[in-house]
């Protein structure tokens, strides 16, 4: 089977490239970061050699440690060929760290897209070129995965200032509509997931990443009150585990594992 590999913050999307299916893994369990776990128990076990892409989000360890350890098994056993991040400054170690590896660095902002095999691309609504941030986290790149009518948007660790920024955007705007699948910001935190930003994007389903016992107390009742008034169906990683999205031929399905 050819696979194409893609790691986006906590997210391993697996496309088969003679079916046209895609497989989505997300989830952070005990803290254990989900990009090591899926790679190593699963993508490892295929003998899967590769990895096409890794797009980042921002700094956070909860959303890179696993990826540097990634970068550290690049070599006989792996192969990473490319890394996205936004532009700024914290990436240091990872710039590092990728080059004696070999790995390309791309960098994006609003408008970046990469058209992948079979249709599949990914888009980066945020952050804008010269975007103005006093936190990180409203650095965060902020991603479109698109496949026929199946969108899915990875949200890292933005916070309703970015939101705000986002919906300025009528052309993100009428991207946003109506998304498949919402990984919800910033592990369901009550300074994410505004009003007009879940009205707009009003997900099937939403997908949010935060491990067991959390000291934040992630997600928020807020959060999940906001996206139960869109009638999304919740999928809550500290009590479901890892969840495992599959779209094939114009329709997809939710499983967790």
């Amino acid at each position: 089977m050819e696979e194409l590999i893609l790691a986006i913050g906590d997210i391993i999307v697996g496309i088969d490239i003679g079916s046209s299916k895609v497989s989505l893994v997300v989830g952070e369990v005990n803290n254990f970061n989900q990009v090591e776990l899926v790679y190593t128990v699963e993508h490892k076990c295929k003998g899967i050699k590769k990895i096409d892409y890794i797009f980042i989000s921002h700094t956070d360890n909860d959303h890179i440690n696993g990826i540097m350890e990634l970068i550290e098994l690049s070599g006989s056993d792996l192969k990473i060929k490319n890394i996205i991040l936004p532009l700024i400054k914290n990436y240091n170690n990872i710039i590092k760290k990728s080059c004696e590896k070999g790995i390309n660095i791309n960098y994006v902002n609003t408008g970046s897209k990469f058209n992948l095999k079979n249709d599949f691309s990914v888009t980066c609504i945020h952050p804008d070129n010269g975007y103005i941030y006093s936190d990180a986290n409203d650095y965060s790149a902020v991603y479109i995965l698109k496949k026929d009518d199946f969108k899915m948007l990875l949200t890292g660790d933005i916070e309703k200032k970015a939101e705000d920024n986002i919906l300025k955007n009528k052309d993100v705007r009428e991207e946003l509509k109506n998304m498949t699948v919402l990984k919800a910001a910033h592990h369901g935190s009550a300074s994410s997931s505004g009003e007009e930003f879940i009205k707009l994007v009003n997900p099937e389903v939403t997908v949010i990443s935060c491990g067991i016992n959390n000291r934040y107390g992630h997600p928020k009742e807020s959060t999940l009150e906001m996206l139960k008034k869109y009638n999304s169906d919740i999928y809550v990683t500290k009590e479901c585990g890892q969840v495992m999205i599959r779209y094939t031929k114009d329709k997809f399905y939710v499983k967790t594992l």
